[in-house]
């Protein structure tokens, strides 16, 4: 699943390889943009798919799990980014948590 986003950024980063030369600095800025977004996406991906696993690894322990775990699809997480949070969103999180014990 994770090859469609590192797909995604061979296909942008073929293009800015592809540029010539500065004259149309803001075509190379919308390419690095989508770069950025695209590893974003992949890095929501990666971090809710090792959270299903590790609960998937959890529940076959316990056995007490009343639902299967499910990891996220790909178009689920680009339809959705919001729902699957970034390391620095769970930083974040956690920051503003413990602040507030």
């Amino acid at each position: 699943m994770e090859l469609n986003g590192v797909a995604n950024l061979k296909i942008l980063i073929d293009e800015i390889g592809d540029f010539e030369g500065y004259e149309n600095q803001d075509k190379l800025n919308v390419l690095v943009e989508k770069a950025q977004e695209q590893l974003l996406l992949l890095e929501r991906y990666m971090l809710a798919y090792t959270d299903a696993a590790n609960d998937a690894i959890a529940e076959s322990a316990y056995q007490e799990c009343c639902q299967p775990i499910k990891a996220p699809m790909w178009h689920e997480v680009r339809e959705n980014p919001t729902q699957y949070s970034t390391g620095r969103e769970r930083v974040e999180a956690y920051k503003k948590q413990v602040g507030k014990l």
